[in-house]
């Protein structure tokens, strides 16, 4: 009888743990320690192991030490309040992180006391995914409203319904009150009856203007002027007007700003930190900035009285007139060249300067114009650099160490001695006319294929110094050198030399002499140590490393007493050498390095000087393992006897500790089992989700009370364990009964097959259903059906599309106000510029319209492309190099562009910086790059790999000067460059002469969202 009960508990403990394996759902099971009792297969498989591996282990080796602990608590919280929890946590696997909706239950014994904790959870990241979603977008819309620089408001021909920040601001209304008013009483009576007709043609869904200009009243009554748009949207269900009001009141006054910019360029002229000058064709100065007159020291009213000539030393005046003939007359300009001028107290200040014609309006001749830079610091500096070199040269002269320049030929194969001090002379016993000026493997033709040649074209090369030894023959004797090889910044060679010839001598007789006592010392068999008076090792020789196990390194400067198993008993003979003069036969053991122990016999003497003094003590140390070995054999033998007899009584003590332990597992079986059923009962029942299950007959094994509820079933049709009653009553309750009941039919004859979909209830609400087929090993014996309501998340997820809509209108609204209001700016400059006689303040302005133009282009592309938040950066390229050619371009010079492209995109605040600064350097090369030419290239290359944009653009113009520094540039274009790639762009920037002007920038790809995807 006892047998058949265990036999149904083994039954019943089955088939529950299949059902617990087959639903969908993640179970464990953990003691009051919060140690791991049992999981399912599902729940493993997350961790990447398999249930075996989990259970008697906690969390902490499953999971980062801040999750663990929540966890824990979690679980503690469970069990002492002994009731339920659903809790919403974050979950971390080997594989990913995902939300999920976990239900603690307590676990209890038959006397009602928590023995441990059931968790239950299902994944709901895709709801937590659209609620994070859902709130992101809301917190985006918001922003861009609230901080968008026009007004943004909704409404009905009878009110409000919303208005942003800058509504307020522009009709001195606050918003609670805007929201109370009629939005005609903000319209002046003038407009009320024109807005009134296109608010209502924009309701009806009519065609309406882009933009409508109108007078609105503020709420003190003034009147200003405003383009509002007026957009049919649909706001809480009901059809409304979106309208965006910028105000234009400003724009009356835009010639003001313009002149109010002129006063701007004035003080940057007039603040340059170089001189700026112009004269007339009599050389009468007719302008200079404050900085050339602190130079010279006058007022400006002074200056403006002199001639150039006056404030030129009279030595200059032929010369610079030459200049002015023969450059400037010429070609309109002079290149950079050195002069004097005298300042007013009569001293001379050095310059350099840049002379350019002025023309007037036929074309003629009208006066010049000049930069003048004040150059006395770089003078003092060339000043004392000479007398650097004065000292140099007189300590080449006096310095032992020999000393050789030499100048390296074209092809770097062969180097002249161009000089030699007197002490280079002496060592290489040469005479100075016989070789200055010659091949130094002409002198030396030894040398060609040496070490010293291959570190001397290395040093070349690398510009690295470099030591290098040196044997050569004179005079049939070997001559050492050590040699120390320079490179200067020119193209010579410095190489600094000692003859170390008698020193090397006596090195290598000592090393002989060491060499041969050394190996009298290796020699021996038997270790010997030497031990200076302090106690600690001198020299080794090998036998005493091999007792050891120590290298010689190891031993040496270390305590000999610290390499014996009795330190003191080792010292205590040591000391008895000092005593005695010598010590035989003293027993000791050794320690090796591994920890074995070696006994020894200890012999040692002392070594005296050639005074008499006590210099180390010699130690010779014989090993005694064998005798050893012999004297341990008879007590190893009379040990195993002894052994033999424990090890059987031994074996009758485990006979009789066997047979308690096997009634012990037999009684802690059966407990088991109890509890296992108990667990997975709690299991099903605990579930979020409704559980059916049924055997290959067609009856109901077991479905739980979710499912009841879910389906609406009345406990008697459950009782029945019916499946075909069951599936009946749920098909009645569905919109769509016979595909439900077909696909049922359907996994009947397949058993075999699994199936997931949505069934749609006539009440509204939505299931999901999933359904497995249950099996015991490869044989299938039933089927569990798994259902879950998702009416809610459905619910959800229309609501997130239908805000996303209303947004994406929004968004594209406002890039469509940005890109006109920049494009209008953009007209007024250009046709400011083309009113503007003056040919440097319509470069400025052609260089403001063109950066403008550049911003414009990047909120087109948002408005036109159905992406709001990053930027097709090969099309805007596109766009740009033909505005920068059709603005910049010559009909003296044609230029050829051309463009090298991935197809890849930037965030929008990486793209505007990065368009800005591919405007500036186009417009450079085509200002700067061809003058005087009439054909040129340039090639813009952009690439993005691994995260990392490469952008180069190159030209085969002039090419920029040799002496050219990025860093120290004044112009503002290359200041706003470098400031965009190393503030905003957080990137590099190079510019090199290499056939003309290349630039290369890299910066790293801010990290998107639409990246990820």
């Amino acid at each position: 009888m006892m047998h058949k009960k265990e036999e149904n508990s083994k039954e019943r403990e089955e088939h529950y743990r299949r059902i617990v394996e087959t639903i969908p759902q993640k179970i464990f099971t953990k003691d009051t320690n919060s140690v791991y009792l049992s999981c399912n297969t599902l729940y493993a498989s997350d961790l990447g192991i398999n249930p075996e591996e989990i259970v008697g282990k906690t969390d902490y080796e499953f999971f980062p030490k801040s999750l663990a602990d929540r966890y824990r608590a979690d679980d503690r919280m469970v069990m002492i309040s002994g009731k339920s929890h659903v809790i919403i946590e974050e979950y971390v696997t080997k594989r990913k992180n995902y939300w999920v909706n976990t239900q603690k239950t307590p676990i209890l014994d038959e006397s009602g006391s928590c023995i441990g904790v059931l968790g239950i959870f299902c994944d709901i990241t895709r709801q937590r995914e659209a609620e994070i979603a859902l709130q992101e977008s809301e917190e985006r819309y918001r922003l861009v409203v609230e901080n968008s620089h026009d007004a943004i408001v909704i409404c009905n021909q009878d009110r409000f319904l919303f208005a942003n920040r800058q509504a307020g601001g522009i009709s001195g209304w606050s918003l609670d009150e805007l929201l109370q008013i009629r939005p005609l009483t903000l319209v002046h009576p003038c407009d009320h009856e024109r807005v009134r007709s296109l608010g209502q043609k924009a309701l009806l869904g009519e065609p309406v203007p882009d933009t409508v200009t109108i007078s609105f009243l503020t709420k003190n009554g003034d009147a200003r002027y405003a383009e509002i748009t007026l957009d049919r949207i649909i706001y809480a269900g009901h059809p409304v007007i979106l309208s965006m009001v910028k105000d234009i009141t400003e724009k009356k006054k835009a010639e003001e700003a313009l002149l109010t910019s002129e006063k701007k360029y004035r003080l940057l002229y007039d603040n340059l930190r170089d001189g700026y000058a112009s004269v007339d064709m009599t050389g009468m100065i007719t302008e200079c900035n404050d900085s050339f007159c602190q130079m010279l020291g006058y007022e400006p009213d002074e200056m403006l009285s002199l001639t150039y000539t006056d404030i030129t030393p009279e030595d200059w005046h032929a010369v610079e007139a030459d200049i002015i003939e023969k450059q400037v007359f010429a070609d309109g300009f002079s290149g950079l060249y050195e002069k004097e001028y005298y300042r007013k107290d009569g001293s001379i200040v050095p310059v350099e300067l840049r002379t350019s014609l002025v023309y007037d309006d036929w074309g003629n001749p009208a006066g010049m114009w000049a930069i003048i830079r004040d150059i006395s610091g770089r003078k003092e500096t060339e000043n004392k650099l000479l007398r650097s070199e004065k000292r140099f040269r007189e300590l080449f002269q006096v310095i032992s160490s020999g000393v050789i320049v030499l100048q390296t030929s074209k092809e770097g194969t062969d180097f002249t001695i161009r000089n030699i001090n007197p002490a280079g002379l002496a060592i290489l016993v040469l005479v100075r006319d016989e070789i200055i000026g010659k091949s130094l493997f002409r002198i030396f033709p030894d040398l060609r294929d040496t070490e010293f040649h291959t570190v001397l074209t290395r040093v070349r090369k690398t510009r690295m110094p470099e030591p290098v030894a040196l044997v050569y023959t004179h005079s049939s004797e070997p001559v050492r050198t050590e040699n120390f090889i320079y490179p200067l910044s020119s193209d010579e060679i410095i190489v600094v030399f000692d003859d170390v010839t008698a020193e090397k001598a006596a090195q290598e007789a000592l090393i002989a002499a060491n060499t041969y006592n050394r190996g009298l010392f290796e020699a021996n068999l038997d270790p010997l140590v030497i031990i200076c008076p302090d106690g600690f090792i001198h020299d080794v020789n090998k036998a005493f490393t091999s007792i050891t196990g120590c290298t010689r390194d190891e031993l040496i400067g270390t305590d000999f007493s610290g390499y014996f198993a009795e330190p003191d008993l080792a010292r205590a003979g040591y000391e008895k050498v000092f005593l005695n003069g010598v010590i035989t036969d003293y027993e000791l053991f050794i320690l090796h390095k591994d920890g074995h122990c070696t006994p020894v016999l200890y012999n040692a003497t002392i070594i005296r000087d050639e005074s008499g003094a006590v210099t180390d003590i010699l130690a010779v140390v014989r090993d005694i393992t064998e005798r050893r070995r012999y004297e341990e054999l008879l007590i190893r033998f009379n040990d195993e006897l002894e052994q033999g007899i424990q090890k059987k009584t031994v074996e009758l003590a485990m006979t009789n500790r066997a047979l308690e332990v096997e009634n012990t597992q037999r009684i802690l079986a059966e407990s088991t089992i109890r509890k296992t059923l108990s667990l997975l009962n709690a299991a099903i029942e605990s579930t979020a989700d409704g559980i059916l299950v049924v055997d290959r007959k067609g009856n109901v094994t077991t479905c739980n009370r979710k499912f009841a509820d879910m389906w609406h079933i009345e406990a008697g049709i459950i009782d029945t364990a019916d499946h075909h009653l069951i599936i009946t009553y749920l098909a009645d309750q569905l919109k769509d009964p016979d595909a439900y009941l077909k696909s049922v039919s359907d996994l009947n004859e397949n058993p075999g097959r699994e199936r997931y979909d949505m069934l749609e209830l006539k009440d509204g609400r939505l299931f999901e259903r999933y359904s497995i087929p249950q099996k015991i090993g490869e044989t299938v014996i039933g089927r569990v059906w798994s259902y879950r309501d998702v009416t809610r998340h459905k619910h959800a997820r229309d609501q997130i599309i239908a805000s996303l809509h209303e947004k994406e209108v929004l968004l594209r609204e406002i890039h469509h106000r940005v890109k006109n209001n920049l494009q209008l700016i953009s007209s007024l400059l250009d046709m400011t510029r083309m009113r503007t006689a003056d040919a440097g303040t319509g470069s400025i302005l052609t260089d403001v319209m063109m950066k403008i133009k550049t911003m414009s282009q990047i909120h087109t592309r948002l408005y036109e492309s159905a992406q709001f938040d990053r930027i097709d950066m090969k099309k805007q390229a596109e766009d740009q190099i033909s505005a920068i050619s059709m603005i910049y371009g010559r009909k003296d010079c044609q230029v050829l562009c051309s463009l090298e492209s991935d197809e890849f995109y930037l965030p929008v605040d990486q793209a505007i910086p990065c368009a800005l600064i591919l405007n500036e350097i186009l417009s450079n090369a085509y200002k700067h790059a061809f003058l005087e030419r009439n054909h040129g290239t340039i090639t813009i290359v952009l690439r993005e790999k691994e995260g990392t944009v490469f952008i180069t653009v190159s030209d085969d113009g002039n090419g920029i000067s040799d002496d050219f520094d990025i860093t120290a540039a004044s112009s503002l274009g290359l200041k706003l460059v470098r400031n965009l790639i190393e503030q905003q762009l957080q990137g590099t920037l190079v510019m090199r002469r290499k056939e003309g002007t290349e630039v290369f920038i890299s910066f790293p790809v801010k990290k998107e969202v639409w990246q990820d995807e």
